[in-house]
């Protein structure tokens, strides 16, 4: 808007849970993301989870992006959303399932059930999820609404 001063960009950290499959969707998903203002940085597959999750830490992202493309690599990205919850308090998490097929609800509830706030079957319904979580992250904290007056 005119008059105001330009937001930063809403940081997300992309981590590919098994190589190039992932590493290629993730960087697809940050082209995406761009015209939404946000900046993606994508880790290396290579990356240990622990070694995943202090990055996550240090770059101090406010959206984690865990690219799974199916079949499998739901134990994996469980385990990783399962070390970012607990590494990385209020962080939010999306989890790609890219390309996935009906019968993944089962790996859905595993991954939401891991601390997964969004598990996202196409790049455009995660660019969503995370332009959504971006815009929760960037509004200040609001105080608690006042107790109503009971009456006597």
């Amino acid at each position: 808007e005119p008059g105001t001063e330009p937001r930063a960009p809403v940081r997300v950290v992309a981590c590919p849970t098994r190589g190039e499959g992932d590493t290629a969707a993730l960087a697809m998903l940050r082209d995406l993301l761009e015209p939404r203002h946000v900046a993606l940085k994508l880790v290396s597959p290579d990356l240990l989870v622990a070694e995943a999750v202090g990055l996550v830490e240090r770059e101090g992202g406010e959206v984690a992006v865990v690219g799974a493309l199916p079949p499998g690599g739901v134990a994996q990205a469980r385990y990783l959303v399962k070390r970012l919850r607990a590494g990385v308090p209020g962080l939010r998490i999306v989890v790609g399932r890219w390309c996935a097929t009906e019968d993944e609800e089962p790996a859905r509830a595993a991954l939401r059930a891991a601390g997964a706030e969004e598990v996202a079957d196409s790049l455009v319904a995660a660019s969503e999820h995370i332009g959504r979580l971006a815009r929760l992250t960037a509004e200040p904290a609001r105080p608690p609404a006042a107790p109503a007056a009971r009456q006597v």
